[in-house]
């Protein structure tokens, strides 16, 4: 497989950072929600003046193992239904320092451009949030790279705090594993806090099963692959309650067969043992902003998932007992984090 250059992800992150949040203010850098993502839609609509969405989500395949989280996470923990779970408002960070190619957001929306987003201060959102009728009980921080400042997650938590909503929204987060900057901008105290937020969980993506697959699917350098596995093994040290979505994509299957034994055993060992258990394969489909970029070796990839999932799916079992894999990944437990 042909290595790729890429770019410093790292100096992206920086760059980006100065440029999406306003500490003084609690302010962050909001993408707006194209009006063109939700037309014709009968599970989305926007709302919080254009910066917000809320959407009942639609994962689920016949052809792929469900990722849906959410629905088997939150029931248990707010006295509600699986239906109700699987509707969230959503607010995105109007920044990302990768460029995959498979990304559902136009990327003008992830280059803090004022022209497609604006800042605005947790107290705001967390107002625009309660004047709905009927809210939804989750409210979903994405983006772009919602870690590239960690302050906003930690200043929402805070915020529902005082307005006694601690124990009646649950916070989700769903970031990628592209930079440190949990520990460059919180304390360790911060960082204490939000890993034992009662409702609180994240969910994160391994955006390659290899280097070389890092840099074709992100565009940045294949170095990078390594910060993912070491960010999220911090994670699970720092005891946070976090899921990983992996995209199963390789334009070489034989790559694949010798990566993916790799990956699975990386995590184990070098993460949690149990972490493979919390991993979901997702699937990657077109939308109408990755149709525009796709090119040839794009579409083998997205050819080559279903053999992907095949060897994943032996490796897996190889190492793990039909009891352990056949339990959701909600189930599974690791050191602190009994679900």
């Amino acid at each position: 497989m042909i290595e790729r250059e890429g770019f410093d992800s790292l100096q992206l992150a920086a760059y980006y950072r100065e440029r999406i949040i306003r500490p003084q203010t609690r302010e962050v850098f909001l993408s707006k929600i194209p009006k063109a993502e939700v037309e014709g839609s009968t599970h989305a609509y926007i709302n919080c003046e254009g910066y917000g969405m809320v959407r009942r989500s639609t994962t689920q395949r016949s052809d792929w193992p469900d990722i849906d989280i959410l629905p088997n996470l939150v029931p248990s923990k707010l006295g509600i239904t699986r239906e109700e779970a699987e509707t969230t408002q959503i607010f995105r960070l109007g920044a990302c320092n990768f460029r995959c190619w498979y990304c559902f957001v136009d990327f003008r929306y992830l280059k803090s451009n004022p022209e497609y987003g604006d800042f605005m201060s947790v107290e705001k959102m967390v107002d625009l949030y309660q004047a709905q009728e009927n809210a939804p009980k989750i409210i979903y921080l994405t983006g772009g790279q919602p870690d590239l400042a960690p302050e906003w997650t930690f200043w929402m938590m805070e915020e529902l705090e005082k307005r006694d909503l601690v124990n009646k929204v649950f916070l989700w987060q769903d970031d990628n594993l592209s930079s440190t900057a949990l520990w460059d901008h919180l304390t360790s105290e911060q960082i204490h806090k939000m890993a034992n937020y009662k409702l609180y969980a994240r969910a994160t993506c391994l955006k390659g099963i290899s280097p070389e697959t890092f840099a074709i699917n992100t565009g940045a350098n294949g170095r990078f692959f390594d910060l993912q596995i070491k960010t999220l093994a911090r994670l699970v040290k720092e005891g946070f309650d976090i899921y990983a979505y992996l995209t199963l994509l390789s334009p070489d299957l034989d790559h694949a067969k010798t990566s993916l034994p790799l990956l699975i055993d990386r995590l184990r060992t070098e993460v949690h043992p149990l972490m493979p258990l919390r991993v979901f394969p997702s699937k990657v489909v077109e939308f109408a902003q990755t149709s525009k970029r796709l090119n040839d070796e794009d579409r083998l990839m997205l050819d080559n998932q279903k053999d992907l999932l095949a060897i994943w799916n032996d490796e897996l079992a190889k190492r793990y007992n039909p009891a352990e894999i056949a339990t959701h990944p909600t189930c599974i437990e690791l050191s602190g984090h009994a679900r």
